[in-house]
């Protein structure tokens, strides 16, 4: 398992966060947690202080283009009896319960959870636009995201969300992370013709790297006002330099 560093170095590379192309002027990186620390409290923390960290810029009479990227890989699970569209995501302290369907409903009442509608309350009210990644070893990667919710996760007009569930064995794909970020590198690498990395084209050039995989499902939702939301500035035929 990749430690807690390697997985944000990871990320940046996927992502041009600390590339010299950014199109971000400002970079807050937030603990990754990983291991024993990957646990639900703690990420809703960890969330906590972003929230609390953008609503003091706005009080303080700010006016920042604030984007907030989200990036798990694990496993989420559905309710056992009375399936209502939720979902829990596996973290350290849950894994055992949410694996066994006789006990699986008790993680939806556990404050420490992340459930779905937890997911949905704090992207509807955080500031700014969100990106979230979600990375999930899934036994049954066909099921899409998009409808199957049981509640407006994830259609909000400022969140873009990219969901790569998987099974079976990923040739030369790092574990951790997932599919995903490799999917998300090879795209930012593919500037449209002004030389710009922009959310819409990464959405397109992620499809169609898993086009055709029997062993994957992928589904990205990008609203129209957030497809030309730029992460990097490369110039006119340029590739990052990673």
């Amino acid at each position: 398992m990749a430690s807690a560093e390697q997985l944000r170095d990871l990320a940046d590379q996927a992502l041009l966060l600390q590339a010299p192309e950014s199109a971000f002027e400002k970079i807050e990186l937030y603990p990754t947690l990983t291991g024993d620390n990957a646990l639900g409290r703690q990420l809703k923390t960890v969330m906590w202080n972003v929230e609390r960290e953008l609503r003091q810029q706005r009080d303080a009479g700010a006016q920042p283009n604030d984007v907030v990227m989200f990036y798990y890989r694990g496993r989420e699970h559905r309710r056992t009896t009375g399936d209502d569209g939720d979902f829990v995501l596996e973290d350290f302290a849950n894994r055992a319960v949410v694996r066994d369907p006789a006990r699986r409903d008790a993680a939806f009442r556990d404050t420490q959870s992340i459930t779905g509608t937890y997911l949905s309350a704090l992207f509807k009210r955080l500031p700014g636009a969100h990106v979230v990644f979600l990375d999930m070893e899934d036994p049954q990667p066909t099921i899409p995201v998009a409808g199957r919710y049981g509640h407006d996760w994830p259609h909000f007009p400022n969140l873009g969300l990219f969901r790569v569930a998987w099974t079976g064995p990923q040739p030369g794909i790092t574990n951790p992370p997932g599919p995903l970020l490799t999917a998300v590198r090879k795209a930012t690498a593919e500037p449209d013709s002004d030389g710009v990395v922009v959310l819409g084209t990464i959405a397109k050039v992620v499809e169609s790297y898993f086009a055709g995989s029997r062993s994957t499902s992928v589904e990205t939702v990008v609203p129209p006002d957030l497809a030309t939301l730029t992460l990097a500035r490369l110039g006119r035929g340029q590739s990052p330099d990673r």
